[in-house]
């Protein structure tokens, strides 16, 4: 990550467990977006994004996930808690 993704997309590099909890993440924001009728663009497009193996990012969805994966800390697993919080880190070094 050693460009700013005001730039340009950034390469968060993620691993398994840190791509688990960014799709468990959005997955959740889909599903609420669902049952209150809403058609969910951006986290669906993102998710999609994911399950392809693609983690680069431009500035916009870096702050959208960040958003997300702290909301999703509020009431995650014990065992997403530190993925999530690595993701968060490299998205605040990336921006």
């Amino acid at each position: 990550m050693s460009s700013s993704a005001n730039d340009h997309p950034t390469d968060l590099g993620l691993s398994r467990a840190e791509s688990w909890v960014v799709h468990a993440a959005l997955l959740s924001v889909i599903e609420t977006a669902v049952e209150e009728g809403e058609r969910p663009g951006r986290p669906l497009a993102l998710l999609r994004q994911v399950e392809r193996g693609d983690d680069r990012f431009d500035d916009g969805q870096l702050a959208y996930l960040s958003d997300v994966l702290s909301t999703y800390l509020e009431e995650a697993p014990p065992r997403d808690v530190g993925p999530a919080r690595a993701v968060l880190a490299g998205i605040e070094y990336a921006r």
